[in-house]
């Protein structure tokens, strides 16, 4: 079931005329939402009743967001399966829907044989616009890839095979990809590559499917790829990315904006990232899922972005920021929530482990300091072992058997010790005590001169 209605916007060469036909269609979308939002909320599947009305919302959903493709769907049917004994060939039941909005329909029918790869193979089953069924072969590599698909046809489901299994054909190397395919400017394309160099700019909508393809969008700006769940997109080869937008000085872009797409390694080697950007600025990255690409021997291997400014990063998920990413000579950008050069405070080392995966570096300047406020930033001093003396005055007074009783006399304390007696007054005599009650013995501490602290770790925002 799909989480969101979006109909074909339709347009006219007079703004009069289109306005108040996209407005209604924008009213059908918007109800047809609530009205599933509230369904799927207010009742729960505890009847039969209830469970039959939920799969024909799913039904409805499903076809009415397949009619808003560009006119290629499937309304029924079409589902690739293996044989009872897998041999082969590959069942197709019958089925019926549009195709590069002409109306098709197809019996139930088996294929011929498929011939046997000699290494690995990605096939396509595809329904055609003369009702016909065909399988496209894909190229017989180690670095598989999908066949090309003309407007004429829709995919039904890929078929993996390998040299290892010849001749067989089984459940688990079939997968539906019945919505595959990206749309812009109304024009629909089995890949999402072919839909990159149809526009010069603008939206390219990307429906759930299984990608094998390298998307350039190198001197390319103001692309919008917008993807949702399901949509996967494997790096083809040991030399190519999932994504990349690699540009020059002399010719940098600006505005790609790539959202809920997931990016996967594909078990292929090489230096290369699963994302590359360079001198491309403004632009964002939104609900990525970056994974799978442990084969690259890159020093980071989910994404590299470098001499870029000015761009977004939000809702990634990757399994380590410190160790597969890395954002080189980039100014003003905005990551998660976080601006570059951001200081912020671990309370424990297990929130020091996620603000890394955030993006953060721990902030070693500032290490076992106390912070001060000045009007410029990494200036240091003081000194953590800072000892302090004290030289105290005291006053003996004379007993009074004493030669001059009552007289008072200085003594200079170090510590507990007395270093020196000057009477005040002549023909004092030597009959004073010297007694440790009779002075000041408490030395200051030297061993800590810190005040009560609670330690912090300092991380700063790459």
């Amino acid at each position: 079931m799909s989480t969101d209605l979006t109909l074909k916007s339709i347009e006219f060469q007079s703004n009069l005329r289109s306005k108040p036909i996209r407005e209604n269609f924008t009213d059908i979308q918007n109800n047809f939402n609530l009205l599933r939002s509230e369904f799927a909320t207010s009742v729960s599947a505890t009847a039969s009743e209830v469970t039959n009305a939920r799969d024909n919302l799913s039904a409805l959903d499903d076809n009415i967001h397949l009619r808003s493709q560009n006119g290629s769907y499937m309304n029924t049917g079409g589902i690739v399966t293996a044989q009872g004994t897998p041999d082969a060939t590959i069942r197709v039941s019958a089925g019926s829907g549009m195709v590069d909005g002409i109306g098709v329909s197809s019996l139930s029918a088996t294929s011929a044989a498929i011939v046997s790869p000699t290494i690995v193979r990605r096939d396509v089953v595809a329904i055609n616009s003369d009702n016909s069924l065909t399988v496209e072969l894909g190229n017989d590599s180690v670095d598989a890839i999908l066949p090309t698909l003309s407007s004429t046809q829709r995919p039904l489901a890929m078929i993996l095979q390998d040299a290892f299994n010849p001749l067989t054909i089984a459940a688990a190397d079939i997968t539906e990809i019945r919505r595959q395919g990206a749309t812009a400017n109304g024009k629909w394309f089995f890949k999402i590559q072919d839909a990159v160099n149809y526009i010069s700019s603008g939206e390219i909508k990307i429906q759930p499917g299984e990608y094998y393809e390298e998307i350039d969008l190198s001197g390319k700006s103001n692309i919008q790829l917008t993807g949702q769940k399901g949509v996967n997109i494997y790096r083809p080869s040991a030399t190519e990315y999932a994504i990349k937008s690699v540009n020059t000085v002399s010719n940098e872009t600006t505005g790609i904006k790539i959202k809920d797409v997931s990016l996967f390694g594909n078990s292929k080697a090489g230096a290369i990232e699963l994302l590359k950007f360079e001198y491309s600025d403004k632009f964002s990255l939104d609900g990525i899922e970056f994974d799978g690409n442990s084969s690259s021997t890159a020093t980071y291997k989910d994404f590299v972005i470098n001499q870029c400014d000015d761009f977004r990063l939000d809702n990634n998920i990757i399994d380590n920021y410190a160790s597969t990413t890395n954002i080189t000579n980039a100014t003003k950008y905005f990551e998660d929530g976080y601006f570059m050069g951001q200081v912020v405070y671990a309370g424990t080392t297990a929130q020091k482990t996620e603000l890394v995966k955030m993006g953060f570096t721990e902030l070693t300047a500032m290490a076992n300091k106390f912070p001060r406020v000045e009007s410029s930033a990494g200036n240091t001093g003081g000194d953590d072992a800072m000892a302090h003396s004290h030289n105290h005055r005291h006053f003996l007074e004379t007993t009074s058997t004493s030669t001059n009783a009552g007289a008072q006399l200085p003594i200079i304390l170090n510590g507990s010790n007395l270093e020196s007696l000057n009477p005040v007054g002549a023909g004092v005599t030597k009959d004073f005590v010297n007694d440790d009650t009779n002075y000041d013995s408490t030395a200051a501490s030297n061993t800590d001169n810190k005040p009560a602290y609670y330690s912090l770790i300092a991380l700063i925002h790459r």
